[in-house]
């Protein structure tokens, strides 16, 4: 590829039809034929220039966010290639508060408060001679939404997060085909539906989940109803399902970083308020859509509660939304009992049972933390050290280190039982009934823990951008306290006397991994398996969720397994059955080993990867995702050994290499291919 050919690329990458821009903005974009910078990176950090007096020469091609009033001093986003090693890099800056050293007096040193911009890599893209426009540009272009909405679903490092402009819905990136103006940014989130909803050939549900997530932090509150029916009427234009936009709405929420916290919750509830008209989605779909929220959003903060995680509570955006979503949700149970009840009070349709299942648990949950001591806003101390906009004060340090110094408590003076109208308190007496049936009461135990499996091998504070893998597990401990608390309820133990309930545990599944396997060591800054460990002992996996293993088998080829586990290439209506997960502790002698179990808990095959010479572990990253690149199967069990050699003959050994990483995250399709 000539560097014609890249600059042309880059271009269209940075076409401004592709940026949201937002009234007190202004897009700017320059290119310099040699930029020489500081350039030094550690464990895959940028070194900002007060740390290092190595430089790198570059062409580099920069967008800026100009205020009306001023421009800025730094570029937002960076692309910087150096011909030398053919890579192009990914960079962004952060304008963060920090400290300087000067010299107050003669032989005297002090420090200082100050702001400053600090560079962020983003991604690398190595740029090939073979190289193809097409894959080419996919990836520049993943990189750069990326360095918007940052790398990972789960920021828990800088690089991770979004960038504050567009958590404050004044900056977003979406590249998409056939704009009306291409050399201008769009202003206005109704030029967003009109160009960027519903449209271009690779609809997906990621893609408009981006668009969705830009009208609501960028639009008013009073402008969102008439976005919100726009946006029906687009969607249904391009003639796509109204039971899609639910999957897109899903989408979002799973992927949404919610610090720090705007209007962007009260928006979405106002969007759904809209939609919930019987000429739009109608109220049924709405109360699914909320149902499905609250029930994921109570497993994760049973996974990650606000005493042990969340930097000891201090960010807890997690717990706001959960308030205004279960506000929202229990006054619709009050107005539409009967989409949560049958005519005769008992349970026969799963929805019913499942809608009255997320109203029980997060009545349960905002119990749990009425009065709990927050800081003044829910932040972070990594965030914290960021320059927002609209003049967002810092949060005082010692409120997000010592829960004894807050002063703010969750939902003061709105206690959950204030919520709970006589005409809900129905369906929620009902839903206590439902803790008869074993699906409801493992319920009470279940979470949902993260790992990043393909990245142990790397040394402590590396960056970890390999496959993030999600788990639903089960306590009992944890069932079970929460069963004694809701038996001690005024109100509620009439419920339970009536049907005679009983917590028979034995009849709650457990085939698994337990966390107890693995110990209590985890891996800091990085997500990991043992982080059950501190919340319950007694934690079971039960499966991998089917999202993340379909990410799993997007970047690396099972083909040789697909006989001997087809569950785990095509997964079977309802979910995964298949565990797929480290059985190794993050504290290793330098191996790596996953194991497939099946549903009944027996294991089917074997996963392995080692470190190399001197512990080097072989690491490839493109486009802000990292790959293994030396996993191979290890063992194949007996029950799946005879399937396995009927497709593949013996596969213990055999690779399982990466796949080529051209997908956008909604923008293209993965394709078949090795990595360099």
């Amino acid at each position: 590829m000539t560097t014609e050919q890249l600059s042309r690329l880059i271009e269209t990458v940075l076409s401004p039809a592709n940026f949201f821009v937002g009234t007190a903005g202004r897009l700017r974009s320059t290119y310099s034929p040699s930029e020489i910078c500081a350039w030094e990176l550690f464990q895959g950090h940028l070194l900002a220039a007060t740390q290092t007096r190595q430089t790198k020469e570059f062409q580099a091609w920069n967008v800026y966010l100009d205020q009306h009033d001023a421009s800025a001093n730094e570029p937002l986003i960076s692309l910087k290639w150096n011909r030398t090693d053919s890579r192009l890099y990914v960079v962004r800056n952060i304008l963060s508060h920090t400290w300087e050293i000067y010299e107050s007096r003669p032989q005297v040193i002090e420090s200082r408060p100050t702001q400053r911009w600090l560079p962020e890599l983003v991604a690398t893209i190595p740029i090939e001679s073979e190289s193809d426009d097409r894959s080419t540009l996919r990836l520049m272009q993943k990189a750069v939404q990326l360095a918007v909405l940052g790398v990972s679903r789960l920021p828990i490092t800088s690089p991770e997060s979004s960038l504050p402009a567009f958590t404050f819905g004044e900056f977003s990136y979406c590249p998409t085909a056939g704009q009306a103006n291409p050399l201008r940014a769009l202003t206005d989130p109704a030029q967003m539906i009109e160009q960027w909803w519903a449209a271009g050939e690779s609809l997906n549900f990621h893609a408009q989940s981006l668009v969705l997530e830009t009208v609501l932090r960028a639009a008013t509150n009073e402008d969102i109803p008439s976005l919100a029916r726009r946006m029906l009427e687009q969607w249904t234009a391009h003639h796509q399902s109204l039971v899609d936009v639910q999957h897109v709405v899903y989408s979002l929420f799973h992927r949404l970083s919610l610090s720090p916290y705007t209007g962007f919750v009260d928006n979405w509830i106002c969007l759904l308020r809209t939609w919930s008209a019987a000429d739009m989605l109608g109220v049924a779909a709405v109360i699914d859509v909320i149902s499905y929220v609250l029930r994921h959003l109570v497993r994760h903060l049973t996974a990650y509660d606000l005493n042990v995680f969340h930097n000891l509570g201090a960010n807890y955006p997690d717990a706001l939304l959960l308030d205004a979503m279960f506000g929202e949700y229990i006054g619709l149970a009050a107005r539409r009992p009967d989409l949560f009840l049958d005519e005769t009070g008992a349970d026969h349709s799963g929805g019913s049972r499942i809608r009255r299942r997320a109203l029980r648990q997060a009545w349960l949950c905002r119990t749990q933390y009425d009065g709990h001591l927050v800081p003044d806003r829910p932040t972070s101390p990594g965030e914290n050290q960021r320059v927002m906009p609209d003049g967002l004060t810092r949060v005082p340090d010692e409120q997000l280190v010592d829960p004894r110094s807050r002063r703010k408590r969750l939902f003061d003076g709105r206690p959950t039982e204030s919520l709970v109208s006589a005409a809900a308190k129905a369906v929620l007496n009902q839903s206590l009934c439902d803790l008869a049936d074993d699906r409801e009461r493992r319920e009470l135990g279940m979470a949902v823990f993260l790992d990043r499996p393909l990245g142990v091998l790397k040394p402590p504070g590396e960056t970890d951008r390999t496959v993030l893998l999600s788990y639903p597990a089960f306590s009992q401990s944890i069932a079970q306290t929460r069963w004694d608390w809701l038996r001690q309820q005024p109100g509620v133990t009439t419920a339970f006397a009536e049907n005679d309930l009983h917590a028979s545990w034995a009849a709650v599944p457990r085939a698994g991994f337990a966390v107890s396997r693995l110990g209590a060591t985890g891996r800091h800054g990085v997500v990991a398996l043992e982080d059950a460990f501190r919340v319950a002992e007694d934690f079971v996996f039960l499966r991998t969720t089917g999202s993340s293993l379909d990410e799993l088998m997007q970047q690396y080829d099972f083909t040789h397994l697909q006989g001997a586990i087809p569950d785990l290439i095509l997964r079977p209506p309802g979910g995964s059955r298949v565990l797929f997960i480290r059985t190794t502790p993050t504290v290793h002698d330098g191996r790596l080993q996953l194991t497939a179990f099946c549903a009944s808990g027996q294991p089917l095959f074997g996963v392995v990867a080692e470190s190399g010479p001197r512990r080097v572990a072989p690491y490839v990253e493109i486009a802000g995702t990292e790959y293994l690149t030396n996993l191979r199967i290890e063992r194949v069990w007996p029950q799946a050994e005879e399937s396995a050699r009927a497709i593949t003959g013996d596969a213990t050994g055999l690779a399982i290499p990466a796949k080529s990483p051209v997908a956008c995250n909604g923008v293209g399709q993965n394709v078949s291919g090795r990595l360099p």
